[in-house]
């Protein structure tokens, strides 16, 4: 869905890519599952490098709709919509 926002009025905003949350609950699950059959635990790389960032536009009147390129599509803010 095309959002009302200017495709051509952004600001641009550094993320991190990292799913920290993510990866905290695989390593969880991983060492009770460990654990429950007799394993030690894995050692886990705790990373004291910043996790790499990426670009993003955000639209300053529409912060929620999101900044899209598709090949063959019109670029542009608009909303993810799933339909049926």
């Amino acid at each position: 869905l095309k959002a009302s926002a200017n495709k051509n009025g952004y600001d641009i905003h550094q993320v991190a890519q990292k799913p920290v949350q993510y990866l905290e609950e695989l390593n969880s699950a991983i060492d009770a599952d460990r654990l429950a059959h007799g394993k030690k635990p894995l050692s886990h790389q705790d990373d004291d490098e910043e996790p790499p960032t990426k670009e993003i536009k955000i639209s300053p009147v529409d912060p929620d709709a999101g900044y899209m390129v598709r090949d063959g599509k019109p670029t542009g803010f608009f909303y993810l919509d799933h339909r049926t």
